[in-house]
């Protein structure tokens, strides 16, 4: 090997020319379900039973919390329930999209990430300053992106 092939091989190994360029970051999608309620008294938000915390309420549904089995549906929408978007978005190569139905008490989810698509259910019950039960009222679908991420923050409002 010439002297000149040498300099140049011991310049790229010092350089570090012998390591495959850094991965950027997979794309990723995120799902935040923000609870909240019309007028101004904050309410408390329970799901399955535990207290999450006070209106406004942000809960994270993707990547996946633990849902109960027994309540995901068999079919969308959910018996008895209406269809309710709760966003499109999409970035960098994956999409995201969320169904929302709420029936007895029970919030059902419809995720599609990317053609992934799962379906679950969790019991909500949103319970007003007076300790009256809140009934849901509508959503309120809402996606934005950044670089590599493509997110939806649905609010579902309570009266």
């Amino acid at each position: 090997m010439s002297a000149m092939k040498k300099l140049i091989v011991a310049a790229c190994l010092v350089a570090g020319c012998d390591k495959p360029p850094p991965q950027a970051p997979a794309p990723k999608a995120s799902v935040v379900l923000e609870f909240r309620v019309v007028g101004e008294k904050p309410a408390r938000v329970f799901i399955d039973g535990r207290e999450a915390g006070a209106t406004p309420l942000a809960w994270t549904v993707h990547p996946e919390p633990a849902f109960d089995p027994s309540l995901k549906p068999d079919s969308w929408p959910p018996h008895g329930g209406r269809d309710q978007s709760g966003g499109r978005g999409s970035n960098s190569g994956i999409s995201v999209a969320l169904d929302i139905a709420v029936v007895d008490g029970v919030l059902y989810l419809r995720k599609d990430v990317s053609g992934h698509v799962t379906m679950a259910g969790a019991r909500v019950s949103v319970v007003g300053a007076d300790g009256s039960k809140l009934a849901f009222d509508t959503v309120e679908g809402e996606s934005s992106t950044r670089p590599g991420e493509a997110r939806l923050t649905p609010r579902l409002w309570f009266k």
